[in-house]
């Protein structure tokens, strides 16, 4: 059975390259959303408890 048409291989490759584009998946309009800032507060946190055990440990 012959090779598939290379032009489907090329136009199938640019298609998954499309999910990866930022057009494709924009940012909200209005900044960060909630779940972004609680994200980086929990983040934080544990970082300040890493460092506390840390310290305590020296």
């Amino acid at each position: 059975m012959p090779d598939q048409n290379p032009q489907s291989d090329i136009d199938r490759k640019i298609e998954f390259a499309r999910i990866f584009m930022r057009k494709d998946r924009p940012l909200p309009k209005r900044g960060c959303s909630w779940a972004f800032f609680i994200g980086l507060g929990l983040l934080t946190v544990g970082l300040i408890v890493v460092y506390l055990f840390y310290r305590q440990s020296l």
